[in-house]
C-alpha cells in the first residue's frame, strides 16, 4: 500500500493514484486553502470581526440605556421638584400683583364690603394661602435645598419659610387689616423669594414706617 506521505509532507505518490477526473468527466482542480476560503464564502476572520462588530454594539446600547435610565432618575428626582418650586413662586408673584387691589385697597379696614367686593377677598384670601401651602409642600420634597439656594437654583430655605409665613398672615388678614399694612407684607414676601422689583424694593422702607404708623393708631 502506498503511504500518505513521505514524512516530509510530501503527497506525490497519494496524489499520484488519485483520480484525476471529476464525477462529470472532467479535470479535477485543486485549490490553495485561501482560494476555497475565498470561494466558499466562510472566512473564520471575517465572522470574528463580525461577532466583535455585534458585541460592540450591544455594549453600546447597554450603556446608552444606563445613561438615560440615570439622566431620568436624576430628573425625576432633582431637577423637576426645583422646577415646580420655581413656578409656584412665579405664581406667588403673579398673585400678588393681580389682587392688589384686593388686599392693598387704601381704605381702613371694618367698612361694609359689597357681595362683589367679599367674593374678591374671599378667593384672595384663599388663593394666598392654596399658595402658601404649596409652596411649603413644594420645597420639603427638594433634595439638597442647602446647597440648591447656593447655586441659585431656588431661594434660601428660611426664605421659603419666611414666605410661606407672610402667605398666611395675607390669607388671614386680607378684608380684616389695613390696605397699607397688607400691602408691606405682600412687597415683603417678594423681597424673600427674590422676586420683587426694583419699584418694589425702593417703595419698601416708605410703606414699613407707614405699616408701623398704621399699626401703632390701631393700638
Amino acid at each position: 500500500p502506498w503511504p500518505l506521505c513521505n514524512g516530509s509532507g510530501d503527497f506525490g505518490p497519494l496524489l499520484s493514484v488519485w483520480p484525476r477526473r471529476n464525477l462529470m468527466g472532467g479535470p479535477l482542480r485543486y485549490y490553495p486553502a485561501a482560494e476555497l476560503v475565498n470561494r466558499s464564502g466562510y472566512n473564520l476572520a471575517e465572522q470574528s470581526r463580525s461577532r466583535g462588530d455585534m458585541g460592540a454594539g450591544w455594549i453600546t446600547v447597554l450603556v446608552s440605556v444606563v445613561v438615560f435610565v440615570v439622566g431620568e432618575f436624576f430628573v425625576k428626582l432633582f431637577v423637576d421638584p426645583i422646577i415646580e418650586l420655581r413656578r409656584t413662586i412665579g405664581e406667588v408673584r403673579h398673585a400678588v400683583y393681580f389682587f392688589a387691589n384686593v388686599y392693598a385697597n387704601p381704605l381702613r379696614a371694618g367698612i361694609q364690603l359689597s357681595d362683589e367686593q367679599s367674593r374678591r377677598v374671599l378667593a384672595c384670601s384663599d388663593h394666598f394661602r392654596e399658595l402658601g401651602m404649596r409652596l411649603d409642600s413644594q420645597h420639603s420634597v427638594v433634595l439638597l435645598p442647602n446647597f440648591s439656594a447656593g447655586i441659585g437654583l431656588m431661594p434660601k430655605p428660611k426664605s421659603i419659610e419666611e414666605a410661606r409665613g407672610e402667605l398666611v398672615w395675607l390669607s388671614n388678614s386680607v378684608g380684616a387689616e389695613d390696605g397699607v399694612i397688607c400691602d408691606y407684607h405682600a412687597r415683603l414676601l417678594l423681597v424673600r423669594l427674590g422676586i420683587a422689583s426694583e419699584q418694589d424694593r425702593r417703595s419698601l422702607p416708605k410703606l414699613e414706617k407707614m405699616s408701623k404708623k398704621r399699626e401703632g393708631q390701631q393700638q
